[in-house]
């Protein structure tokens, strides 16, 4: 199952960081398709189907998952001593 990556630097971020992050990711997964009818798209929400998703860029990038809603998000956070910091991928 495809998942979108967030890293967390537990020595130098910030926890205001990981919150713009976040609301990042919900931003991006909002974003309408090239050739979307945004009236449509509009309509769909209201109604409170998921077919809303068929108007979003996001589902013609990663592969269907046979679940409701945006690809999971997996946080990945470095280390907190200098060792660890330095040695992160």
């Amino acid at each position: 199952m495809p998942a979108m990556l967030l890293e967390v630097d537990r020595l130098t971020e910030p926890v205001g960081d990981l919150v713009d992050r976040l609301r990042r990711y919900t931003e991006w997964f909002e974003l309408l398709a090239p050739k979307a009818d945004a009236d449509k798209e509009r309509v769909a929400r209201h109604s409170g189907g998921a077919a809303v998703h068929a108007f979003r860029l996001w589902p013609g990038l990663y592969p269907a998952t046979g679940h409701e809603g945006y690809v999971p998000v997996a946080f990945v956070f470095t280390g907190k001593t200098d060792v660890q910091h330095e040695s992160r991928m």
